[in-house]
């Protein structure tokens, strides 16, 4: 199956950063091997092969060369991630250089008042979900399967 696009919720644009943080959040991950975290009110146990992973991921680089649709959806409220990575992530994806790969069709929905796990507005959750399937929609329709005889609908088998 080939993707067809992609959404991101409160995604980072930095995930080396991310490593980082995570590591100041809890010394103990790098001594121990892992240790627990607060993300966006919950516990997180986060192994050090996570960090690891984290830190060989160059995700502006990534970006720069995706070409599909994508959808970025990020809260200006949101305490564990600023909204500056949602910014950053639509900048990486619409804005190429002349000549380049082109930008992909991406769009920026501000999810006001929402926390970073869309836990404190019982609303997120279902707005979250139209949106992403309104979108998926108009931008990811589904394949269907061509009927016995048509040859990738360009003619019939005759």
């Amino acid at each position: 199956m080939q993707v067809q696009g992609a959404v991101a919720i409160a995604a980072p644009s930095d995930t080396q950063h991310l490593a980082e943080l995570l590591l100041r959040r809890n010394p103990t991950i790098g001594t121990a091997g892992q240790g627990d975290v607060i993300i966006g009110g919950r516990k997180y146990t986060i192994p050090m092969a996570m960090l690891d992973d984290f830190r060989r991921h160059d995700v502006a680089a990534q970006l720069r060369s995706v070409t599909k649709p994508c959808l970025l959806m990020h809260s200006p409220e949101d305490e564990t991630l600023g909204y500056e990575h949602a910014l950053r992530l639509f900048g990486l994806l619409t804005q190429r250089p002349e000549g380049g790969v082109p930008a992909a069709a991406t769009s920026l929905i501000t999810l006001p008042g929402a926390d970073h796990l869309l836990t404190r507005q019982p609303e997120d959750i279902p707005f979250v979900a139209t949106t992403i399937a309104a979108w998926a929609r108009r931008y990811c329709p589904p394949r269907h399967a061509q009927p016995e005889g048509v040859d990738e609908g360009y003619s019939a088998k005759t």
